[in-house]
């Protein structure tokens, strides 16, 4: 079951490219939890305060080799991208303003050292400070490390996307900047945890010698999941596919980790004349429930 909204952008979108509207469904359940904004949280108990959840959700769709299934991830992320590259265009212009304002604090600085020169403290006063780089909306991740994205994450508690074509590549890819070894190996593993449960987040970098560093922290780290796995053939079950993502979690120390992930098997149908109901529309509705939740 889903809203009206959904289904009927799904079962349109699904008609023209031959696939079963689930298909479509799927990633926009996705998207429609990330646009969800921070605070607002379900209390599954009646009488229990303390457990609270945001929504955050691992989806995934599996199907033979050539099913369409990337374009079936595309075309459900659509009504998101469109306000993805609305705010992009938003980023773009903040951007440019801060490169201003970094110019116009270094001409502020030189009289400021001038200033200090001549007079000391007393004559130039307290420092001025440096303009703060703007904080960037986005939701959409794809080819991130967890330390980008709780980096991220940082200036987007609302919540993340994280949109992976084919999901083996992306737990492959845990800790493949940490070194590996005791210990090392579970880190992802464990920033991942904490996205789905839309916990506090921290990642240290460790610096130049001498600069201490940085110290990076997500007060909500809320880690959305969307992305495909191929079967090798229609006879495989989609059972088969799930275990063949365990087994590489197993091996790579992760047991357990894909019971979070929910998958939906691709079925071909005939296609058929479309509505026509445009992504621009459905980002409407999207862009309604992230001011709504405000």
């Amino acid at each position: 079951m889903v809203p009206d909204v959904m289904f009927d952008f799904a079962q349109d979108a699904s008609g023209r490219i031959g696939l079963n509207p689930g298909s479509i469904a799927i990633p926009m359940i996705s998207t429609a939890a990330v646009s969800i904004r921070h605070g607002w949280k379900v209390q599954p108990k009646l009488k229990d305060y303390t457990w609270k959840e945001k929504p955050a959700v691992w989806l995934g769709i599996t199907g033979p080799s050539g099913v369409n299934k990337s374009a079936a991830l595309d075309v459900g992320l659509e009504p998101l991208q469109a306000e993805e590259d609305r705010w992009a265009k938003a980023n773009a212009e903040l951007m440019e303003e801060h490169i201003l304002q970094k110019e116009e604090h270094k001409i502020i600085m030189k009289a400021w050292r001038d200033a200090l020169k001549d007079g000391g403290r007393d004559n130039a006063g307290p420092m001025p400070r440096a303009p703060k780089i703007p904080k960037r909306k986005r939701s959409i991740v794809e080819n991130s490390t967890m330390e980008q994205l709780i980096q991220i994450a940082a200036e987007n508690p609302d919540g993340l996307l994280q949109y992976k074509d084919e999901l083996v590549g992306w737990i492959a890819s845990f800790d493949a900047y940490s070194g590996g070894g005791k210990g090392g190996a579970s880190q992802d593993r464990a920033a991942a945890l904490s996205g789905y449960n839309s916990s506090p987040a921290s990642k240290d970098r460790v610096g130049a010698q001498g600069s201490g560093g940085t110290h990076v922290r997500a007060e909500c780290f809320s880690l959305n999941l969307v992305g495909g796995k191929a079967l090798k053939g229609d006879h495989v079950a989609i059972r088969r596919a799930m275990e063949s993502l365990e087994l590489l979690a197993w091996r790579q120390r992760r047991p357990g980790f894909l019971v979070r992930l929910a998958m939906w098997r691709l079925r071909r149908i005939v296609p058929r004349n479309p509505a026509l109901r445009s992504a621009s529309v459905t980002a409407q509705d999207y862009r309604f429930l992230h001011q709504l939740t405000y």
